[in-house]
């Protein structure tokens, strides 16, 4: 058999995620702040505050690790862990489900702060952390 041939079965035996997709549905595990709904994602009004509030943080310059910190102090369960981690939270801020895409998922922030967010953490990169004070006398 050719490659060509190969090719050709190969490809008319899987079907591109793209091509199964439905315009408005969403195939896959949801985003923290949205819920599905008959194949669709709907703001969660018990998750959305929340992802508003760290994108606030964020942009407010609240580091990653605190801002982690409270949703867990918070008791706000993530959805894959028993704790928040600042990955976590870095990745939602990367995230343009966030603000509205076309894929069918509905904005939960506005497309201003979602670019503010993710300008805040690229800035803060490459910035070396401050000096801890000495637990030493000076004398």
């Amino acid at each position: 058999m050719t490659n060509r041939l190969v090719a050709r079965r190969r490809s008319s035996r899987v079907t591109p995620i793209t091509r199964r997709r439905r315009p408005g549905h969403w195939l896959g595990g949801r985003p923290f702040g949205y819920r599905h709904v008959n194949g669709r994602l709907e703001a969660d009004p018990g998750e959305a505050p929340i992802v508003r509030r760290i994108f606030a943080e964020v942009t407010a310059g609240k580091p990653l690790p605190a801002i982690a910190d409270g949703r867990t102090a918070d008791a706000v369960r993530p959805m894959r862990a028993d704790r928040w981690s600042w990955q976590a939270v870095g990745l939602m801020i990367r995230n343009r489900h966030y603000a509205g895409s076309n894929d069918g998922a509905p904005a939960l922030i506005d497309h201003a702060t979602f670019e503010q967010a993710v300008t805040a953490l690229r800035d803060r990169r490459g910035v070396l952390p401050r000096p801890r004070p000495s637990t030493e006398d000076a004398s």
